[in-house]
């Protein structure tokens, strides 16, 4: 509804940049949207109260979400605040542009600092231009999951052990404004029976 609207752009403008980049809005707003549809919750303010810290926006600490949510007139909105409404638009529309490229996940120049790269240990910028925030190279080492899969053959249960392997958790799939978008990679997923969105 209008509410949710409302709170997916109180969060597209807290998380994205000062540049107010329309892609980069338009971006967010489709990963959070993206999210709470693929975990099932019915809205992104459900999904926000269910996992706090899925976006920091709204923990208040941050000043262009405090900004924003204190409005109570939209006339009042600054150019910044009415792209994020557009951008929580367009994330709720059937078939909405797209400038995540897919991802489910999402990071701004906080990942430039120690604690936040150790928690996205191996992340690959696949594409240069995807690296809006200067992120420097991973040392991505080769992982290997081993698997032991039993089963009956004429009779006898044989087992047959079964690696897979993965060099990066996040692989990126866009850049704007001042956020790299992520997905894990199919490899990572594979060798872990992971989910895409967790």
């Amino acid at each position: 509804g209008k509410e949710d609207v409302l709170f997916l752009a109180y969060i597209t403008y807290g998380e994205s940049s000062t540049l107010n980049d329309v892609k980069e809005m338009f971006a967010l707003a489709m990963v959070m949207q993206r999210q709470s549809k693929v975990r099932g919750f019915s809205s992104v303010k459900a999904l926000a109260t269910k996992y706090p810290r899925f976006s920091n926006a709204d923990d208040g600490g941050n000043s262009r979400y405090n900004e924003m949510s204190k409005i109570t007139d939209i006339r009042e909105f600054n150019a910044g605040m009415t792209l994020a409404i557009s951008a929580a638009e367009n994330a709720k529309r059937a078939n909405p542009i797209d400038y995540s490229g897919g991802a489910y996940f999402w990071d701004g120049i906080d990942i430039l600092k120690k604690t936040q790269r150790n928690r996205k240990a191996g992340v690959k910028i696949t594409n240069a231009v995807h690296n809006v925030v200067g992120l420097p190279d991973d040392k991505l080492k080769e992982v290997n999951i081993s698997k032991t899969i039993k089963k009956m053959v004429n009779g006898k249960l044989e087992s047959k052990i079964i690696t897979n392997s993965y060099t990066s958790v996040y692989s990126s799939v866009a850049g704007h404004g001042k956020t790299i978008f992520w997905v894990h990679p199919a490899d990572f997923l594979k060798a872990t029976n992971g989910k895409a969105c967790y």
